[in-house]
């Protein structure tokens, strides 16, 4: 159960690992971020910029995630967010923008996070923020890999 008075420096951690809240909406918020994060990634300018700020935002989130999880007092709570908001960004970088890339995207991310082929359910089992933010980096990775390996298909259809 979260504290009723918080400090503003764990008010901001709160802020960043839920997504600006996403992490509190009912039903699935891991889906609902990978959406959100899919709908400002679309609308965001090409560039190598976006793998940068993914390496700045890395580190940011992990220790977000942490502290979260303390602050909420449950292990990989379910509204902690910013894994799949990170997750979901990894498997876009690189990838041209269009809607195939973002749909296909966003169905794959959401695949490997839920069934967790190997090695993500094991790596599920590190405690803290690396615990909670690595599996999605490798769900991303994967869909970043069925993306680049389905285009390569695709264009190479007569």
């Amino acid at each position: 159960m979260v504290k009723r008075y918080l400090g503003l420096k764990n008010r901001c951690f709160l802020l960043i690992a839920t997504g600006l809240f996403i992490g509190y909406l009912p039903g699935t918020p891991g889906t609902y971020a990978t959406i959100a994060v899919a709908f400002v990634y679309y609308f965001l300018p090409e560039g190598h910029y976006l793998f940068y700020t993914f390496l700045i935002a890395l580190p940011i989130g992990i220790i977000s995630a942490d502290r979260s999880e303390k602050i909420l007092g449950i292990k990989d709570s379910r509204q902690i967010v910013i894994d799949e908001i990170l997750g979901f960004w990894l498997a876009m970088c690189g990838l041209p923008k269009g809607w195939f890339n973002l749909v296909f995207g966003v169905i794959f991310f959401r695949l490997f996070d839920i069934l967790k082929p190997f090695p993500i359910k094991r790596l599920e089992s590190l405690s803290g923020g690396p615990g909670i933010v690595i599996d999605d980096l490798v769900a991303g990775l994967y869909t970043l890999i069925i993306l680049k390996a389905l285009a390569q298909m695709i264009k190479g259809l007569p």
